[in-house]
Protein backbone atom coordinates (compact mmCIF):
# COMPACT_ATOMS: atom_id res chain seq x y z
CA UNK A 1 0.00 0.00 0.00
CA UNK A 2 1.39 3.40 -0.93
CA UNK A 3 1.40 6.28 1.51
CA UNK A 4 -0.12 8.69 -0.98
CA UNK A 5 -1.76 8.84 -4.38
CA UNK A 6 1.44 9.26 -6.34
CA UNK A 7 1.23 7.38 -8.61
CA UNK A 8 -1.92 5.27 -8.13
CA UNK A 9 -4.33 2.93 -9.86
CA UNK A 10 -7.81 3.10 -8.42
CA UNK A 11 -10.96 1.15 -9.24
CA UNK A 12 -14.27 2.95 -8.81
CA UNK A 13 -17.08 0.40 -8.58
CA UNK A 14 -20.48 2.09 -8.69
CA UNK A 15 -23.51 1.70 -10.94
CA UNK A 16 -24.12 5.47 -11.15
CA UNK A 17 -22.01 7.18 -13.81
CA UNK A 18 -22.40 10.55 -12.10
CA UNK A 19 -20.95 9.18 -8.85
CA UNK A 20 -18.07 7.52 -10.68
CA UNK A 21 -17.33 10.76 -12.50
CA UNK A 22 -17.36 12.81 -9.31
CA UNK A 23 -15.05 10.41 -7.52
CA UNK A 24 -12.71 10.35 -10.51
CA UNK A 25 -12.48 14.15 -10.40
CA UNK A 26 -11.62 14.06 -6.69
CA UNK A 27 -8.97 11.40 -7.22
CA UNK A 28 -7.32 13.47 -9.93
CA UNK A 29 -7.34 16.49 -7.64
CA UNK A 30 -5.33 14.39 -5.20
CA UNK A 31 -3.04 13.21 -7.99
CA UNK A 32 -3.29 14.37 -11.58
CA UNK A 33 -1.52 11.18 -12.75
CA UNK A 34 -3.95 8.84 -10.99
CA UNK A 35 -5.20 6.06 -13.28
CA UNK A 36 -8.91 5.52 -12.70
CA UNK A 37 -10.60 2.28 -13.73
CA UNK A 38 -14.40 2.04 -13.57
CA UNK A 39 -16.92 -0.76 -13.15
CA UNK A 40 -20.68 -0.78 -12.63
CA UNK A 41 -21.38 -4.32 -11.33
CA UNK A 42 -19.91 -6.70 -8.79
CA UNK A 43 -18.98 -9.21 -11.50
CA UNK A 44 -17.13 -6.55 -13.50
CA UNK A 45 -15.27 -5.54 -10.35
CA UNK A 46 -14.10 -9.09 -9.67
CA UNK A 47 -13.01 -9.44 -13.28
CA UNK A 48 -11.05 -6.19 -13.23
CA UNK A 49 -9.35 -7.07 -9.95
CA UNK A 50 -8.37 -10.45 -11.39
CA UNK A 51 -6.95 -8.96 -14.59
CA UNK A 52 -5.25 -5.86 -13.17
CA UNK A 53 -1.98 -5.47 -11.30
CA UNK A 54 -0.83 -2.92 -8.73
CA UNK A 55 -4.28 -1.68 -7.73
CA UNK A 56 -3.80 0.80 -4.90
CA UNK A 57 -7.42 1.34 -3.89
CA UNK A 58 -10.96 0.09 -4.52
CA UNK A 59 -13.88 2.47 -4.03
CA UNK A 60 -16.92 0.22 -3.70
CA UNK A 61 -20.67 0.91 -3.76
CA UNK A 62 -22.36 -1.22 -1.10
CA UNK A 63 -25.56 -1.61 -3.18
CA UNK A 64 -24.06 -2.07 -6.62
CA UNK A 65 -25.78 -4.64 -8.89
CA UNK A 66 -24.56 -8.14 -8.10
CA UNK A 67 -23.73 -7.46 -4.45
CA UNK A 68 -25.89 -9.86 -2.44
CA UNK A 69 -24.53 -9.34 1.05
CA UNK A 70 -21.57 -8.14 3.09
CA UNK A 71 -19.99 -11.54 2.39
CA UNK A 72 -19.28 -10.35 -1.16
CA UNK A 73 -17.18 -7.50 0.20
CA UNK A 74 -15.46 -9.87 2.62
CA UNK A 75 -14.61 -12.10 -0.35
CA UNK A 76 -12.80 -9.21 -2.05
CA UNK A 77 -10.93 -8.33 1.15
CA UNK A 78 -9.79 -11.94 1.58
CA UNK A 79 -8.88 -12.52 -2.07
CA UNK A 80 -7.02 -9.23 -2.56
CA UNK A 81 -5.74 -8.38 0.94
CA UNK A 82 -3.25 -5.83 -0.38
CA UNK A 83 -5.99 -3.70 -1.95
CA UNK A 84 -7.63 -1.33 0.57
CA UNK A 85 -11.40 -1.34 0.12
CA UNK A 86 -13.35 1.86 0.74
CA UNK A 87 -17.13 1.47 0.93
CA UNK A 88 -19.04 4.48 -0.43
CA UNK A 89 -22.77 4.17 0.15
CA UNK A 90 -26.09 5.81 0.96
CA UNK A 91 -26.47 3.52 4.00
CA UNK A 92 -25.36 5.18 7.23
CA UNK A 93 -26.62 2.71 9.85
CA UNK A 94 -24.21 1.66 12.58
CA UNK A 95 -24.96 -2.02 11.90
CA UNK A 96 -23.85 -1.69 8.28
CA UNK A 97 -20.71 0.18 9.33
CA UNK A 98 -19.88 -2.49 11.89
CA UNK A 99 -20.47 -5.31 9.38
CA UNK A 100 -18.28 -3.64 6.77
CA UNK A 101 -15.45 -3.17 9.27
CA UNK A 102 -15.67 -6.82 10.26
CA UNK A 103 -15.54 -7.76 6.57
CA UNK A 104 -12.19 -6.02 6.29
CA UNK A 105 -12.86 -2.65 4.66
CA UNK A 106 -10.51 0.24 5.38
CA UNK A 107 -13.10 3.01 5.26
CA UNK A 108 -16.85 3.57 5.26
CA UNK A 109 -17.87 6.84 3.57
CA UNK A 110 -21.54 7.86 3.32
CA UNK A 111 -22.45 9.47 0.00
CA UNK A 112 -23.74 12.43 2.00
CA UNK A 113 -20.13 13.28 2.89
CA UNK A 114 -18.55 16.42 1.46
CA UNK A 115 -15.80 16.17 -1.16
CA UNK A 116 -13.32 17.43 1.45
CA UNK A 117 -14.26 14.66 3.87
CA UNK A 118 -14.11 12.05 1.13
CA UNK A 119 -10.66 13.14 -0.02
CA UNK A 120 -9.43 13.26 3.56
CA UNK A 121 -10.69 9.73 4.16
CA UNK A 122 -8.93 8.47 1.03
CA UNK A 123 -5.68 10.11 2.12
CA UNK A 124 -6.04 8.49 5.53
CA UNK A 125 -6.59 5.02 4.06
CA UNK A 126 -3.60 5.34 1.75
CA UNK A 127 -1.45 6.32 4.74
CA UNK A 128 -2.49 3.13 6.51
CA UNK A 129 -5.40 4.50 8.54
CA UNK A 130 -9.04 3.50 8.84
CA UNK A 131 -11.90 5.96 8.38
CA UNK A 132 -15.34 5.80 9.98
CA UNK A 133 -18.05 8.47 9.51
CA UNK A 134 -18.65 10.98 12.31
CA UNK A 135 -22.02 9.38 13.04
CA UNK A 136 -20.21 6.23 14.12
CA UNK A 137 -17.93 8.14 16.44
CA UNK A 138 -20.10 10.06 18.88
CA UNK A 139 -17.50 10.58 21.56
CA UNK A 140 -14.91 13.33 21.48
CA UNK A 141 -11.20 12.68 21.20
CA UNK A 142 -10.87 13.85 24.83
CA UNK A 143 -12.10 10.49 26.11
CA UNK A 144 -10.27 8.60 23.35
CA UNK A 145 -13.54 7.63 21.66
CA UNK A 146 -14.50 5.05 24.29
CA UNK A 147 -18.20 5.49 23.53
CA UNK A 148 -17.60 4.98 19.83
CA UNK A 149 -15.63 1.84 20.53
CA UNK A 150 -18.40 0.52 22.76
CA UNK A 151 -20.87 1.04 19.92
CA UNK A 152 -18.65 -0.85 17.48
CA UNK A 153 -17.89 -3.51 20.07
CA UNK A 154 -21.14 -3.83 22.08
CA UNK A 155 -19.56 -6.36 24.42
CA UNK A 156 -15.84 -6.58 25.06
CA UNK A 157 -15.35 -10.21 25.97
CA UNK A 158 -12.67 -11.96 27.92
CA UNK A 159 -10.30 -12.38 24.97
CA UNK A 160 -10.08 -8.60 24.53
CA UNK A 161 -9.38 -8.19 28.24
CA UNK A 162 -6.66 -10.79 28.01
CA UNK A 163 -5.06 -8.94 25.11
CA UNK A 164 -5.11 -5.54 26.80
CA UNK A 165 -3.65 -7.13 29.93
CA UNK A 166 -0.41 -7.43 27.97
CA UNK A 167 -0.40 -3.75 27.02
CA UNK A 168 0.45 -0.67 29.07
CA UNK A 169 -2.15 2.01 29.72
CA UNK A 170 -0.51 4.22 27.10
CA UNK A 171 -0.48 1.41 24.53
CA UNK A 172 -4.20 0.85 25.11
CA UNK A 173 -4.77 4.57 24.48
CA UNK A 174 -2.81 4.28 21.22
CA UNK A 175 -4.78 1.16 20.30
CA UNK A 176 -8.14 2.86 20.87
CA UNK A 177 -7.20 5.79 18.63
CA UNK A 178 -5.73 3.44 16.02
CA UNK A 179 -9.04 1.54 15.80
CA UNK A 180 -10.82 4.85 15.22
CA UNK A 181 -8.66 5.36 12.14
CA UNK A 182 -6.37 8.07 13.48
CA UNK A 183 -3.01 8.50 11.76
CA UNK A 184 0.27 8.23 13.68
CA UNK A 185 0.62 12.02 13.63
CA UNK A 186 -2.91 12.51 14.94
CA UNK A 187 -2.36 9.93 17.70
CA UNK A 188 0.89 11.61 18.69
CA UNK A 189 -0.80 15.02 18.90
CA UNK A 190 -3.77 13.67 20.89
CA UNK A 191 -1.58 11.92 23.44
CA UNK A 192 1.29 14.39 23.59
CA UNK A 193 3.80 11.90 22.18
CA UNK A 194 6.36 12.00 19.42
CA UNK A 195 5.60 10.07 16.20
CA UNK A 196 8.60 7.87 16.99
CA UNK A 197 7.15 6.90 20.35
CA UNK A 198 3.81 6.10 18.71
CA UNK A 199 5.61 3.77 16.30
CA UNK A 200 7.24 1.96 19.23
CA UNK A 201 3.85 1.48 20.89
CA UNK A 202 2.40 0.32 17.56
CA UNK A 203 5.10 -2.34 17.23
CA UNK A 204 4.18 -3.71 20.64
CA UNK A 205 0.46 -3.69 19.76
CA UNK A 206 1.13 -5.55 16.50
CA UNK A 207 3.13 -8.17 18.41
CA UNK A 208 0.51 -8.71 21.11
CA UNK A 209 -2.38 -8.93 18.64
CA UNK A 210 -0.27 -11.05 16.26
CA UNK A 211 -0.98 -8.84 13.24
CA UNK A 212 1.18 -7.07 10.68
CA UNK A 213 -0.76 -3.92 9.78
CA UNK A 214 -3.28 -1.36 11.05
CA UNK A 215 -6.26 -2.80 9.19
CA UNK A 216 -5.72 -6.19 10.82
CA UNK A 217 -5.52 -4.50 14.22
CA UNK A 218 -8.92 -2.84 13.77
CA UNK A 219 -10.49 -5.96 12.31
CA UNK A 220 -9.22 -8.22 15.09
CA UNK A 221 -9.71 -5.88 18.03
CA UNK A 222 -13.20 -4.75 16.95
CA UNK A 223 -14.24 -8.39 16.65
CA UNK A 224 -13.22 -9.31 20.20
Amino acid sequence: MKSELSPARVIIADDHALVRGGLAVMLRILNSDCEVLQTSTYEQTLSLLSQSENIDLLLFDLFMPGVRSIDDIAHICRTWPDVPVVVITMEEGIDSIHSALRAGVSAYIPKSSTPEVTMGAIRLVLSGGIYLPPGAIRASSDDLGQKALSELRPSVNRSASEVTAHLTRRQIEVLNLLVLGRSNKSIAEALGLTPGTVKIHMSRIFKVLEVSNRTEVARKYSGM
